[in-house]
This record gives structure tokens, C-alpha cells and sequence, in this order.
């Protein structure tokens, strides 16, 4: 009996490990920096490759005050951006350089997050970064175009 046993046990923790070892990835190491604008000193996650960008902050139920995502594309553009699934409203500075080229506020969620139809955002000028934040933040932080960002 005590045989038995012992190879059930034995089983269950080969299982258990095999599942552990093949479905367990280690989270990335998030990339991030300080990012100042009208004196105001943010975090900001790091997006510079294809994959990241892609994922944004889609399915994160929140982000921390002062917190953003900063967005990194290879050269300057109009680069789209959408809500597909988000789960807080957003504001989007659009930086070219170091400086604000325009915003947008309170990007709300989609009334239907089953549609496929998702409403696309993009800056009026070519930017090469984009920083997502919390919605209201560009208001409370008094951001405008024509700000200088420090990165």
C-alpha cells in the first residue's frame, strides 16, 4: 500500500512539475523610466518593440497614479492607437522628440467590448512617442502642446 502510494505522489508531483515547467514563463523584466513634464516626475513602462506595443496595456484592470506606458517607435508617424481590451479610460500625449505635439482626453472604453469595431485614436502630427496615463491626468498635470518632456 505504502508503495502505491508513494508512486501516486511521485505522479502527481511529475505532473504537477511538468505543468509547472511548461506553462509557468517567467514574467519579462519591464523596462521603465522617469519621465518629467511641467515638473511633474512620472513612471512610465517601456513599449519599444512590436509585441509590446501591440499589447499595451490591454486586460490590466488599473494603473497607478502617476504611471503611464510610453510608447517608442522607430521614426516619427501617425501611428493609430485603440481600446481593444482596456479596461480603464485613458489620455494620450503624443511626443516628437521631447516635445508635446498634441493630446488627446479621456479616451473612454467602447460601449460594446464584444465588438470588433474598435474606434482608432492618432495624433493631428507625426510623433515617435506616445504616453498613455490614467484619464484626467493631462488635465491635472496641466500638460499642453508645446511642452517639453524630459526623458
Amino acid at each position: 500500500m505504502k508503495i502505491v502510494l508513494s508512486i501516486v505522489v511521485l505522479a502527481l508531483i511529475l505532473v504537477f512539475g511538468a505543468y509547472f515547467l511548461t506553462f509557468y514563463k517567467k514574467p519579462a523584466d519591464i523596462k521603465t523610466a522617469k519621465i518629467e513634464i511641467n515638473g511633474s516626475i512620472l513612471t512610465a513602462e517601456i513599449a519599444d518593440t512590436n509585441a509590446l506595443r501591440a499589447k499595451g496595456l490591454s486586460t490590466r484592470e488599473s494603473m497607478l497614479q502617476d504611471y503611464g506606458m510610453l510608447f517608442i517607435f522607430p521614426a516619427s508617424g501617425n501611428y493609430s492607437f485603440w481600446m481593444k481590451g482596456m479596461l480603464f479610460p485613458l489620455d494620450f500625449v503624443w511626443v516628437n522628440g521631447e516635445t508635446v505635439v498634441d493630446l488627446k482626453e479621456n479616451v473612454a472604453l467602447p460601449g460594446d467590448v464584444l465588438s470588433e469595431n474598435w474606434p482608432s485614436f492618432s495624433s493631428r502630427q507625426p510623433f515617435d512617442k506616445a504616453l498613455e496615463l490614467n484619464a484626467g491626468a493631462i488635465k491635472s498635470l496641466g500638460i499642453k502642446v508645446g511642452d517639453r518632456v524630459k526623458f
